[in-house]
């Protein structure tokens, strides 16, 4: 017998905060990728799950908490053999989605959902950023950077970042060497500076 190999994925739309939800199955994946769409607000909040070249598994999700879309990478056996695996926000580690076995992952999901809006209610009442379209402005730019793989540390070790929002800044942090580089989030010129770049290389040093 031929086992099916499938999984659920659960996130919660940026838009209305409504959970959208999909089952991705490896048969047909491989004929077309997943496209998840809210069933709620109607609006452009695409996800999208789809087979690489490679055998691993392209997620695709727009975020709730920074506004970006992150892509995961992983392989078959996280995607499907797992019961419950979460995915996070790349710039701000809050979990935002779930795959696995539909019922465990959508558990898991009810709790994540839960710290979500507790999250959300937050920020409804408290200034995070000196300037939340400038902040997110140069977060994306930090984003298509790393996934044109222009972003690494002169440590030559590291593959990619932790990325750390801070009021009226934003850290990059090598994880192998720590070291740091800050870019400012406060008007503009801080946009003008981070567009300007070609490539972000962290200042670190090689053992």
């Amino acid at each position: 017998m031929i086992t099916k190999m499938e999984s659920a994925l659960f996130y919660k739309c940026p838009i209305c905060g409504a959970c959208i939800s999909g089952t991705a199955e490896l048969f047909a994946l491989s004929s077309a990728p997943l496209q998840l769409t809210c069933s709620v607000c109607k609006e452009s909040a695409p996800g999208s799950i789809s087979l690489r070249a490679s055998g691993d598994i392209r997620v695709s999700i727009p975020c709730v908490i920074c506004e970006g879309t992150h892509q995961h990478n992983l392989s078959r056996g996280i995607f499907f053999d797992r019961n419950s695996f979460v995915l996070a926000c790349g710039a701000t580690g809050v979990d935002i989605c779930v795959l696995g076995n539909p019922d465990a992952a959508r558990a898991t999901y009810e709790e994540i959902d839960a710290h979500l809006e507790d999250i959300m209610e937050e920020s409804e009442t408290e200034d995070f950023f000196h300037d939340q379209s400038i902040t997110f402005t140069i977060l994306a730019a930090i984003q298509l950077l790393a996934e044109e793989q222009k972003l690494s540390c002169a440590c030559g070790t590291a593959k990619t970042c932790k990325i750390n929002l801070a009021y009226d800044s934003i850290t990059l942090t090598c994880p192998d060497c720590d070291a740091r580089l800050m870019f400012l989030t406060t008007s503009p010129e801080d946009i003008d500076t981070i567009e300007a770049l070609k490539e972000i290389i962290l200042p670190g040093t090689q053992a």
